[in-house]
């Protein structure tokens, strides 16, 4: 059973973690999404329409994030780049950090990494080896960079809006769906995951509890020449 209800980005976000899970795509957004994004949030008023978003209690607190996340993470990227330029905009940091570490709590998608990314970004800390070279960080920096170009007065415009955007919340509490299935359902219909992707989530969602997850994924980077 689902139910559906409208939010603002502000009192989702504020009251809520989010967990993203193994089974999901890597971080994808380009520029390009992420320019349509800006200007959607610099030249609309207050209540802009930022999308839909699905999730499932993963555990008190913290919302399994199964649809929504591309642009849930470039909505915290800028955020953060925002309250890095200027740290008075961004009025309750609980939006941002919550008991120090970050609100979007990503599992490791790379055998070898504990890599914190979204907390490194949020803490405004070096970020060094694999995390580096990670799509968020990449994107965080063209957020960052395109942000310090704008007057104040534009920054505080984006926050704005985007903490009073509205969203569209489906919260999934049907107990013969896992939060995987229906993930997968959403996204196998069109042309919204590929193959491999396909295959990479349900590797991922077999292994997640498996003591021996990083050994298998490491021994699939070796058969494909990598490392």
């Amino acid at each position: 059973m689902s139910k559906m209800e409208q939010q603002a980005y502000k009192e989702l976000f504020l009251n809520n973690s989010f967990y993203i899970p193994k089974y999901q795509r890597g971080y994808s957004w380009e520029k390009i999404h992420v320019d349509t994004f800006i200007n959607d949030l610099l030249y609309n008023e207050k209540g802009y329409y930022m999308g839909n978003i699905m999730v499932s209690e993963y555990k008190e607190g913290v919302l399994e994030l199964i649809d929504g996340q591309q642009r849930t993470i470039t909505a915290y990227l800028m955020l953060c780049a925002i309250n890095n330029i200027d740290s008075l905009i961004v009025e309750d940091k609980r939006i941002i950090l919550k008991n120090d570490r970050s609100i979007l709590i990503c599992e490791d998608r790379v055998s070898d990494s504990d890599i914190k990314v979204f907390d490194y970004i949020a803490k405004n800390t070096l970020i060094s080896g694999e995390a580096a070279k990670s799509n968020e960080k990449v994107i965080y920096d063209y957020i960052y960079n395109k942000f310090l170009k704008l007057h104040k007065d534009e920054l505080k415009t984006i926050y704005d809006n985007l903490m009073w955007s509205r969203l569209v919340v489906i919260g999934e509490y049907d107990s013969r769906s896992t939060p995987y299935q229906i993930f997968l359902n959403i996204n196998t219909k069109g042309l919204k995951l590929t193959s491999i992707e396909i295959l990479k989530s349900k590797l991922f969602y077999y292994l997640a509890d498996d003591n021996n997850f990083a050994y298998y994924i490491g021994m699939g980077m070796m058969g494909n020449g990598v490392g």
